[in-house]
């Protein structure tokens, strides 16, 4: 049985809408370790992801020879390619390969095996400086967020994080990325983020191994004193945007 990709073509009157195409061709799929997860479909996702699995083999060869699926599961097991594939909507194989691919790519350029998640070790053993990492902390100071434990979620827990939108002191932050002599950053502001991501799957992770099913991030957002003075030109075009450019396409 084949799973399909959409693919777009323009109808007579130039409408694009969506086709299915057949990913023929594949060979013997590898199996994965996650089948309990997957969606109660008629095996469709199953089959999604070990076609997924399959196209990534080349990329995921060298992982498995390094034994980082076994020092970060929660970054490299099938676990994580089968949120990548529910990402897309409708799903979309060969786009959930390519983001990744991408994925990989900027785990290697930006150190996070080495640097963020060896100081996530670290700092994980304490749930108070879940996401006040050191060396980063400066811009907990200015973005607070706080990580509020554990709620019941099927036969475990799922994490929950609330986000202090409204104390997000952007005006500052702005100040001093701009500052020459500052010790923030725009590198240590999308490292921070980044931190803060890592900490989150990781707690995902084991929330699904416990829960026997996907758990999903609790995200409660306080817009108590949000304005709109936090979202200054140069806020918005220099440091929103490739914040979101890197949480959204990796995590």
């Amino acid at each position: 049985r084949n799973l399909w990709r959409p693919i777009t073509k323009k109808d007579k009157k130039d409408k694009l809408h969506g086709d299915l195409l057949p990913l023929d061709g594949l060979g013997e799929l590898p199996q994965v370790d996650c089948a309990w997860a997957c969606a109660a479909d008629g095996g469709d996702e199953l089959l999604g992801l070990r076609q997924m699995k399959k196209l990534l083999e080349s990329d995921l060869k060298p992982i498995y020879e390094s034994n980082l699926d076994v020092d970060f599961p929660d970054v490299y097991s099938d676990l994580r390619l089968l949120r990548f594939l529910r990402k897309d909507k409708p799903r979309n194989i060969l786009s959930s390969v390519y983001r990744y691919k991408s994925f990989l790519q900027f785990r290697k350029e930006s150190n996070v095996d080495e640097g963020i998640r060896k100081r996530l070790e670290i700092d994980s053993r304490n749930d108070t400086k879940m996401f006040k990492p050191r060396g980063l902390d400066q811009v907990s100071t200015y973005f607070p967020i706080y990580f509020d434990g554990l709620n019941e979620f099927g036969n475990g827990t799922m994490p929950t994080v609330t986000l202090n939108i409204g104390l997000f002191d952007t005006k500052r932050l702005s100040s001093l990325i701009q500052s020459s002599d500052s010790s923030v950053s725009l590198q240590t502001f999308l490292e921070y983020w980044t931190f803060v991501y890592e900490a989150i799957h990781l707690q995902l992770y084991h929330a699904s191994l416990a829960a026997g099913e996907m758990a999903f991030l609790d995200e409660i957002c306080d817009l108590s004193g949000l304005s709109l003075w936090q979202f200054g030109p140069y806020f918005v075009k220099n440091i929103l945007k490739p914040w979101l450019d890197l949480t959204q396409s990796n995590y």
